[in-house]
């Protein structure tokens, strides 16, 4: 049974925005993250949930551990990912 439909348009990069109505049933807030699934044509979007020890694949190493932590635009990042990124924008500077 259908609850909420709506139509969006796709912009450049890819991007759809979720109505109002639609974030506010799925409880879904500013930086929540989202599991997008495709099966046989559909697409199903539905929260993430945060779970502690949920292991994450670092940006920057591309190793999955439990000690990522999520970072502006929602990229996660091991502790040594960080420390390699600070040292290499220090040197630039």
């Amino acid at each position: 049974m259908i609850q909420l439909m709506s139509k969006r348009i796709v912009d450049g990069q890819g991007r759809v925005v979720l109505p109002k109505s639609v974030r506010r049933k799925m409880d879904i807030h500013p930086d929540d993250r989202v599991l997008i699934t495709v099966r046989h044509g559909e697409m199903m979007i539905e929260k993430w949930p945060d779970h502690a020890g949920e292991m994450k694949m670092c940006y920057v190493t591309g190793i999955e551990s439990t000690k990522c932590q999520p970072f502006s635009g929602g990229i996660d990042l091991s502790e040594e990912a960080a420390m390699l990124l600070l040292k290499e924008y220090r040197s630039k500077q």
